[in-house]
C-alpha cells in the first residue's frame, strides 16, 4: 500500500497527491508515521504534499477546495462540529459553510431532504451554507471560486460584531482578507 501511495504522489500534481494522501489517512490504510518514514526516501520536493495532508478530509473534492482556498490565504476549517447540525465539511472564516456533495452520498429523497434540513438549521444559527457539486469543483472551479470570493470580499464569512448597544456593527479590525490572506 505504501509503495503504491508513494508512486501515486510522484506521478501527479501536488494537489492531487494531497488528495491521495488524505484519502489513505482518512480510510485508515496508512498512518502518518508510516508515511513520514516512507517520505524520507523521496526527494525533498515531495514532502510538501505530506505537510499539506489532513486525514480528516472525507472526499477528494473536499481536499481540493481546502487546498485551493488556503493557497489564496483564506482561512478554512475542516470537519467542524456545529451544535444541532453535526459535522460540516468546511467553514470559510467564521460562518460560511461549504458542503462538498457527491451523487453517491447526497441523492435519494431521504438524503436530499436531510441535507436541506441541515441547511435550514445552519441558517437559523446564522451560518451561510453553500453546496458544491463535483462538477462545480472539477469543471467549473473559476466560477465557483468567484462566488465564494464574492462572499469573502463582502466579509459575509465573518460573524457580525455587536456594539455595546446590542446593534450589529461592521468589524473595524484588520482581517486576513484585507491584507490578502482572508
Amino acid at each position: 500500500m505504501i509503495d503504491a501511495l508513494i508512486d501515486a504522489v510522484q506521478c501527479q500534481p501536488e494537489e492531487y497527491a494531497v488528495v491521495v494522501i488524505d484519502s489513505a489517512l482518512n480510510r485508515g490504510l496508512v498512518t502518518l508515521r508510516q508515511l513520514e518514514a516512507a517520505f524520507e526516501r523521496l526527494p525533498r520536493r515531495y514532502t510538501r504534499a505530506l505537510g499539506r495532508a489532513d486525514g480528516r478530509s472525507q472526499s477528494g473534492t473536499e481536499t481540493l477546495v481546502r487546498l485551493r482556498l488556503r493557497a489564496l490565504g483564506i482561512r478554512v476549517s475542516l470537519q467542524v462540529r456545529v451544535s444541532g447540525v453535526g459535522y460540516v465539511d468546511l467553514i470559510v472564516g467564521d460562518r460560511f459553510v461549504l458542503e462538498c456533495d457527491s451523487r453517491r452520498f447526497h441523492t435519494g429523497d431521504e438524503r436530499y431532504h436531510g441535507d436541506r434540513l441541515r441547511d435550514r438549521e445552519l441558517i437559523k444559527l446564522g451560518y451561510l451554507p453553500m453546496r458544491l457539486t463535483y462538477e462545480m469543483i472539477m469543471f467549473d472551479w473559476p466560477e465557483t471560486l468567484e462566488t465564494i470570493l464574492s462572499r469573502v470580499r463582502r466579509r459575509e464569512h465573518l460573524w457580525p460584531r455587536r456594539s455595546k448597544t446590542g446593534k450589529t456593527a461592521a468589524r473595524r479590525t484588520k482581517t486576513r482578507d484585507e491584507d490578502g490572506s482572508s
